[in-house]
């Protein structure tokens, strides 16, 4: 994905608060140290577990939930103007995103 992808997935309408987070963080290895545990826990959560840290984080059990199972990769692939799959590249060439992220 170009930076002007990923600059046109964080300045969407179209995508939650939650799933922009997860792009960003979970798919370009962004995140702090407990927002990683966060995703992680997310990810290996049965579904009695999933819903209890939905109570807490329900933008990202959310988006999670819309990355793996439902259509957000194609909804945002869409935005970008192409894949958004990990292109470290991006990380390098789109500082600003990445100043007014953290």
């Amino acid at each position: 994905m170009t930076p002007e992808g990923l600059n046109k997935i964080m300045d969407s309408q179209l995508l939650s608060q939650g799933e922009k987070d997860y792009i960003f963080d979970e798919q370009y290895h962004n995140a702090g140290d407990f927002m990683i545990a966060i995703w992680e826990a997310i990810a290996r959560a049965d579904s009695g577990n999933l819903a209890r840290l939905r109570s807490g984080f329900p933008e990202e059990v959310d988006a999670y939930i819309a990355w793996t199972q439902g259509d957000l990769y194609e909804r945002a692939s869409e935005i970008a103007g192409g894949d958004v799959g990990f292109i470290e590249e991006t990380l390098i060439e789109a500082p600003s995103v990445l100043k007014e992220k953290k």
